[in-house]
């Protein structure tokens, strides 16, 4: 009986410890929210409010690199890139990413990627290969931002719906490995809301 309570004590001990740990990550997760949301929100130029996006939604992510494309007509271009004050446009990484932002833009569908591209549509799949190839990421995700309430722009010979405009997309790259971290795609969620309405917010602005 002694053992067993000295057993019982260990592992009290232990799952009290555990709990006080997941409720500090906790609030550092509510911090870095609460961060995120203010900086995010902060200004309305559409560039500084994209690297502000890639920078602090990188933070809080906690993945390898964030990037931002805004949709220009029928195109998506990059943007931001975290970790990156400047960066070539004109570069073959840059062209590519843009292209399979716009492959996935017109889907209107959120693309994860993790090794295996069969199950996408063969445009994405073709454009997803040929940035894959270039810039070796091991797992990402693109996902179409969309404006909050906005409906998507219609071509002549469409019919009016409820489908909602689609005006850039959110970019999470894991360069190393592919295991995500714990609550990986709560965190891209969270950040992907708040990055559509600041965006929005920018456009409408400038």
């Amino acid at each position: 009986l002694r053992f067993l309570l000295q057993i019982c004590e260990f592992a009290g001990d232990y799952l009290k410890g555990r709990r006080l740990r997941h409720l500090a990550d906790k609030q550092t997760l509510w911090e870095q929210l609460e961060t995120f949301t203010r900086t995010a929100h902060e200004k309305l130029d559409v560039r500084e409010t994209a690297y502000t996006i890639a920078n602090e939604g990188r933070r809080l992510i906690g993945c390898d690199r964030v990037s931002v494309a805004i949709k220009h007509g029928g195109k998506c271009r990059i943007e931001a890139v975290s970790g990156q004050d400047t960066f070539d446009k004109r570069s073959n990484v840059t062209v590519l990413l843009g292209q399979l932002a716009t492959a996935v833009a017109k889907t209107g569908e959120d693309c994860w990627y993790t090794g295996d591209a069969s199950n996408l549509a063969p445009q994405v799949e073709e454009a997803l290969d040929a940035y894959v190839d270039e810039s070796h990421t091991k797992s990402l995700a693109i996902l179409p931002l969309v404006e909050p309430g906005g409906e998507k722009e219609l071509a002549p010979d469409e019919t009016p719906g409820a489908a909602p405009r689609v005006i850039g997309a959110l970019i999470v790259e894991q360069m190393v490995d592919t295991r995500s971290p714990e609550g990986f795609k709560h965190r891209v969620d969270v950040v992907r809301t708040h990055s559509a309405s600041a965006l929005t917010n920018s456009l409408e602005y400038e």
